[in-house]
């Protein structure tokens, strides 16, 4: 029920689907979309008003270290 040239804009990321677009998309797939409510995950927020109270060069370095961190992963996804 939904077009391929609106499929492909909304894989594209040139349109967001809306909820109904992406229930017929879904059941096209054999799948279908549910909701539920959970607690609130500030996770990130917290994470940002730590990095905010750093001095630059604190944030500098975690920075640094958090690419490592994600290279050193990416590495060895790839090598199993």
């Amino acid at each position: 029920g939904v077009s391929q040239s609106e499929v492909a804009r909304i894989e594209s990321g040139k349109r967001e689907p809306s909820i109904p677009t992406l229930q017929k998309i879904l059941a096209g797939a054999g799948v279908e979309l549910r909701f539920h409510l959970a607690p609130l995950d500030d996770h990130d927020k917290v994470l940002e008003r730590r990095q905010a109270k750093r001095g630059h060069r604190e944030q500098v370095l975690a920075e640094n270290r958090h690419r490592r961190n994600v290279a050193q992963l990416a590495a060895n996804v790839r090598t199993r």
